[in-house]
């Protein structure tokens, strides 16, 4: 039995072993087949601000240090490799190649003229270090293991290390590599939770027009039909106006459906209908048909951006939606915008009957309005209004934060 024992032991090693070699084998190919980042954040003033003070510093600095050998020639390819952070987003590994291969030659030129000084500038220390986080941060797996590896080896060849200098400058760069890798995950990861809650919510949105808005679309056209054979008491104002509900319930019933299949497609969001704020006003209607919804846009919302003023109206559309089902008697849906500059304010509230609202257990909807409202850099809060009807008040940024 003890014999039994320890080769299943060592068959259990072995096993995990291999698995564990396994996962580090696809983790390479992965971040080796990992492509750039797309659309980097363009140069800004922010950068310019780094590359003038390193210029600055390494003009200077010369003035503080007597162990330079060759001063002008110093101040030049410390400007040179500074001036290379300008590539680090949308050209990393080029950047890198041209600030350590002048971090190598300040090194190789003195050897080679028999010098036992440098010609390095301690103020060019930044770039050695936002480089390798630029690397893989920004830039594609193979660009990444390539600079990395120059780095290492320009060092190397610049000036001879001992085994613990090479795990010293191994570690040094290794670091903000791995910091720069870290951050790009987590944006990635990120990105992909965003785009998974805006499909399921692109799906729900679908499920919903189709069991409900066509669903009564389709009646009133039903309903429309058997008018027309029913009407005799005055045939050509009932018929006229009959056609009429007919014909734009056809119509809105087309849409519907039209709208259904972008939804459930898999295309990019841009694609599909962008209704706003200047919308709303569709769901207004009088108090001839129960119950009355009344639609109030202040002049102080403005026109906010594509996404926040989307994200009202597919709020506001919810909110009509589940007071529609689920408000006891009401006898109006009150529905107003208004904002600063800063923010624009949708509350959606109705009068029903102070009892057990299938509300008050948030569902779907609710917590997908809150979920929309919270990408965008906003809150939402619904529930009961004192005791009689339910309230929903959405609160969101005039700019689109989540840019």
């Amino acid at each position: 039995m003890g014999e039994i024992g320890v080769v299943l032991s060592e068959d259990a090693g072995a096993a995990q072993i291999s698995y564990s070699l396994g996962v580090l084998k696809d983790f390479m190919l992965n971040t080796w087949r990992q492509p750039p980042v797309e659309n980097p954040p363009p140069r800004g003033v922010n950068d310019w601000i780094i590359v003038g003070v390193l210029v600055v510093a390494s003009i200077i600095e010369p003035f503080f240090r007597d162990d330079l050998w060759a001063p002008p020639l110093a101040v030049f390819l410390g400007i040179v490799s500074v001036f290379a952070l300008l590539w680090r987003r949308s050209n990393p590994l080029a950047a890198t190649i041209v600030a350590f291969s002048g971090h190598a030659l300040s090194e190789i030129i003195p050897a080679l003229a028999g010098e036992d000084e440098s010609i390095f500038l301690y103020s060019g220390l930044l770039y050695a270090l936002l480089l390798p986080y630029s690397l893989l941060r920004w830039g594609s797996g193979r660009h990444g293991a390539y600079g990395l590896a120059f780095i290492i080896v320009s060092h190397m060849f610049a000036h001879p290390l001992t085994w613990t200098d090479a795990a010293f400058v191994v570690v040094f760069f290794m670091f903000p590599a791995e910091v720069g890798a870290s951050v790009r995950y987590r944006e990635t990861s990120k990105k992909r939770q965003i785009e998974q809650i805006k499909l399921e919510e692109r799906q729900q949105l679908a499920r919903e027009l189709h069991d409900t808005v066509a669903h009564h679309v389709s009646a009133i056209a039903v309903r429309a039909q058997a008018g027309r054979v029913l009407a005799e008491a005055n045939p050509d104002g009932a018929l006229a106006a009959l056609n009429v509900i007919e014909n734009e319930a056809s119509k809105t019933l087309d849409e519907m459906r039209a709208m259904v299949g972008v939804l459930r497609s898999s295309e990019v969001a841009d694609l599909a209908p962008q209704p706003g704020v200047g919308d709303l006003a569709q769901f207004a209607r009088n108090g001839a048909e129960s119950p009355k919804i009344t639609v109030h846009v202040s002049a102080e919302a403005g026109q906010p951006s594509p996404p926040i003023g989307a994200a009202i109206y597919r709020i506001a559309q919810e909110s009509i939606t589940n007071a529609l089902r689920h408000a006891s008697h009401p006898s109006e849906i009150y529905v107003s915008v208004d904002g600063d500059g800063e923010f624009v304010r949708l509350s959606v509230r109705d009068d029903g009957q102070a009892i057990a609202d299938p509300r008050s257990t948030e569902g779907f909807g609710v917590v997908g309005m809150k979920e929309r409202a919270k990408l965008l850099g906003g809150t939402l809060v619904a529930g009961p209004e004192n005791g009689q009807g339910w309230k929903v008040e959405a609160v969101l940024p005039r700019i689109d934060v989540a840019k």
